[in-house]
């Protein structure tokens, strides 16, 4: 349904870590690079002018990093921020309750008390759009919390209630905060990089069930 965030902000991290590892590799191959000893066939003029420019890449590499460590991450977070509006939006327009949308004689039954956990699955199911499903849902949790002593009946109502988040659109915006801070917390930590596809695998899958 929001697929297309998810792919986004994955093309997005991904492009974000590699970057910062790239910076981060920099760094230490010029440090790397700047531990050097005079070849023997190498004249002292030479290795002078090997060591100032293992030196001006050691310096390159440091500001790089420097303004990596300190620019880069509010330019990422500037960055998920924007596509998490669009995603607040989107969610917005395909959930957002419509009193068009309202079955008054669903509505009339939710209102009686008069419904058994079977009849709020059942209306649950059967129920026509987003609107609907909320509505029942939101009354399937309130007839839980009355017949909490009655531990079966409780259980169907509160998996009428559960499955109602899923029209809310509350578990995308859940997902979608969960990618951001793995993506805050391996740029943090470039060595996490290797395990950013197995951190966001589930998160990611959020939106293509």
């Amino acid at each position: 349904m929001f697929d297309n965030f998810a792919n986004n902000f994955d093309t997005f991290a991904r492009e974000a870590i590699a970057h910062v590892v790239e910076i981060d590799q920099n760094l230490k191959t010029a440090e790397s690079g700047r531990n050097m000893k005079q070849q023997p066939d190498e004249s002292s003029i030479a290795f002078r002018a090997r060591v100032a420019n293992a030196d001006a890449k050691l310096e390159a590499a440091r500001n790089a990093h420097t303004q990596m460590r300190f620019n880069y991450p509010g330019e990422v977070d500037a960055k998920t921020a924007s596509m998490r509006t669009e995603l607040e939006k989107a969610i917005s327009d395909k959930f957002a309750a419509r009193p068009a949308d309202i079955d008054h004689d669903v509505l009339t039954l939710l209102n009686s008390g008069i419904l058994t956990p079977a009849e709020y699955t059942r209306l649950f199911n059967e129920a026509s759009s987003p609107t609907m499903r909320r509505l029942i849902a939101h009354s399937a949790g309130e007839a839980a919390e009355k017949l909490k002593d009655d531990r079966e009946a409780a259980s169907v109502l509160r998996n009428v209630a559960n499955a109602g988040v899923r029209y809310s659109g509350s578990q995308y915006l859940a997902a979608f905060d969960g990618l951001t801070d793995i993506l805050r917390r391996t740029n943090r930590n470039p060595a996490m990089s290797k395990s950013y596809s197995n951190l966001a695998a589930p998160f990611l899958d959020v939106f293509h069930r």
